[in-house]
């Protein structure tokens, strides 16, 4: 299966039926909070996604994925979405929701 494209309107990137913050080069440039988080591609005008999932801390899991993937394509960044209140059981859901709209 070939990974989505997605465009980019204004520091929103639409995944599925979520808009993710982002997208950002820096994990600092996250809080430290429960959320979704996805890894993309920079491609030009567009983003290719690479994976999302549902994670305690946006910005360790950030730093986790930019460090490692950087390493053979520089062109990774991240997104996220998060809000008050967003649980582990209901983000994970959130994500596993996004990757069956992309199907």
């Amino acid at each position: 299966m070939d990974s989505p494209v997605f465009e980019q309107q204004s520091a929103v990137i639409e995944i599925g039926p979520l808009d993710f913050d982002g997208p950002f080069i820096s994990h600092l440039e996250l809080k430290e909070q429960p959320g979704i988080l996805a890894t993309l591609v920079r491609l030009a005008e567009t983003y290719q996604l690479v994976n999302v999932y549902s994670t305690a801390n946006l910005r360790s899991a950030a730093l986790l994925e930019l460090s490692c993937l950087r390493q053979n394509n520089p062109n990774i960044v991240v997104a996220s979405f998060s809000g008050p209140g967003l649980k582990p059981e209901i983000s994970a859901a959130m994500a596993s929701l996004v990757w069956q709209s992309l199907d």
